[in-house]
């Protein structure tokens, strides 16, 4: 279990790190090809795909959470009918959000046009995402079998794999056609050539002999998903909604070519959170797995040491982004897009920053069925992120909009801190001290490092910026080893490098 919780874990990572690099690279180019407004439009477009994405009614979690179950039961017809019955749902599911992507492209795609001349161009565009959309969710039942029988890197490895050629094929062919209609045909054909190849990797060579059959749907097993994917969905549309939120709301109240200026700093500021999500997301299968074979004790050895891992790896990135992210931005962009914002970036690096402070707790949840509060509490932080951004930002315009986000956030995640702990029966200070308390002199370590260098040297390049966080990262790591890891913890990480150099 444990080693291939290391290899699907490490291959989301790699997957991040793939996502990190394209964003870096090619954020510039669709800005620039674009323009503020098409560029604009297709994050307006982009966070229309999150939000139809929620209408899988909380099946992907569920697909996941089953399977590994029913692995762990031994129960292979149990597998066949849960893949019939889903890839049937979704398939129902996903005729709604294409039927309304079509209306609206016939008779409100003048709404995302500049001007009369263009409306073909919108209503192309609007007909290629319902395509897509269509894809998404059925791609979410093949997609969420695969992580529920724990092949992760080989579902990785075709994302990653489609996410480079749409980079590829668009710098390519950019000269060729209209930069946004390119997107959208790129975004539709690769999506359709990812549902193929993972399919067809779900039943290759598969010692589940899986397949699909009309007869092999079970009207009870659905109903039973319904139930609980019911949670699920509560939870998980709340949170989809609300990270889409901001640039809806930019986009309808203030124009499409102020949502630049905020989507360019969210973006860097996101990948903190999607980076937990990479670490955290095999956990979830493997929590349910051990939970069918009653491994209580070990589900607790699991969830703590996993969570101090996880945060000390993720803390010193928040603070280097909250500490450098202006610069960062200045230099990968250009400065006007973050000039006189500088704190919106700090504002959105706590927004993504705080779940992670726990970031197994919502994995946990859903792998036992215990997250009913989720989906009680989520709904609620949603309409008041709504609220909030809306009313601050008439105040202070984008940070308005990323403060309204932030406060809900800083209520809801203690409260459910607490209902994990209880879950688990863990005390919440004995978590705090396993993972927070060993990182305080690290971090002190880390800002100082940062700001003496970055005070006395500047930063003029990315060369620089590299060398200034580099350093930061050593003083932290030093630190941590010093005051935060036991001597027999150090005694056997010194062994083991010692290993890895003579190796």
């Amino acid at each position: 279990m444990l080693r291939t919780l290391l290899a699907n874990t490490s291959s989301n990572v790699v997957q991040f790190l793939v996502y990190a690099i394209l964003v870096f690279v090619m954020t510039p180019i669709y800005v620039r090809e674009l323009g503020e407004y098409d560029y604009g439009v297709w994050q307006i477009l982009a966070s229309m795909l999150g939000y139809f994405g929620i209408l899988d009614l909380g099946l992907q979690a569920t697909i996941s959470r089953y399977a590994a179950r029913f692995v762990g039961l031994g129960d292979r017809p149990a597998l066949t009918r849960l893949f019939s019955t889903s890839l049937i749902m979704l398939s129902v599911i996903a005729i709604l959000p294409v039927l309304i992507l079509v209306v609206l492209a016939f008779a409100s795609a003048e709404a995302f046009a500049p001007g009369p001349n263009s409306t073909e161009k919108y209503r192309l565009v609007l007909l290629l995402l319902s395509g897509s959309v269509f894809v998404m969710l059925v791609s979410f039942s093949v997609s969420s079998f695969l992580e529920g029988l724990q092949r992760y890197v080989i579902k990785n490895n075709i994302v990653m794999g489609h996410s480079i050629a749409l980079a590829f094929a668009f710098v390519w062919l950019n000269d060729h056609f209209d930069p946004l209609i390119l997107l959208s045909v790129l975004s539709f054909g690769l999506g359709v050539s990812r549902l193929l190849m993972l399919t067809f990797v779900l039943f290759w060579n598969s010692k589940h002999r899986l397949r699909f059959a009309f007869r092999d749907a079970d009207k009870d097993l659905a109903i039973e998903m319904g139930k609980f994917g019911g949670k699920s969905f509560a939870q998980g549309a709340s949170a989809t909604a609300e990270s889409q939120t901001d640039v809806l709301i930019i986009g309808a109240l203030m124009g499409p070519q102020f949502v630049v200026f905020y989507s360019i700093p969210d973006a860097l500021a996101r990948y903190i959170q999607n980076l937990g999500w990479a670490i955290s997301h095999s956990f979830m299968p493997a929590f349910s797995h051990l939970d069918a074979r009653t491994e209580q004790p070990v589900v607790q050895s699991l969830f703590l040491n996993a969570s101090r891992v996880a945060v000390t790896g993720l803390w010193p990135i928040a603070a280097g982004v909250i500490i450098l992210g202006d610069e960062f931005i200045s230099l990968w962009i250009g400065e006007e897009y973050i000039e006189g914002n500088e704190i919106l970036i700090v504002a959105m690096t706590m927004y993504y920053f705080t779940p992670m402070l726990n970031p197994f707790s919502t994995r946990y949840l859903t792998a036992v069925g215990k997250h009913g509060l989720l989906a009680k509490i989520y709904p609620v932080r949603l309409v008041s992120n709504w609220a909030l951004s809306i009313l601050l930002m008439f105040e202070f315009g984008l940070l308005g909009v990323a403060l309204g986000s932030l406060l809900p956030q800083l209520i809801v995640t203690p409260i459910v801190a607490h209902y994990v702990s209880r879950a688990l029966d863990i005390r919440v200070i004995d978590y705090m001290k396993a993972v927070f308390l060993p990182l305080i002199i690290p971090t002190i370590s880390l800002t100082l490092a940062i700001t003496i260098l970055q005070r006395y040297f500047g930063i003029e390049g990315f060369l620089a910026l590299l060398a200034v966080a580099g350093c930061g990262m050593l003083a932290y790591l030093a630190s941590y080893a010093v005051f935060a890891l036991s001597k027999g913890e150090r005694r056997l990480l010194v062994a083991r490098c010692r290993s890895m150099l003579i190796g």
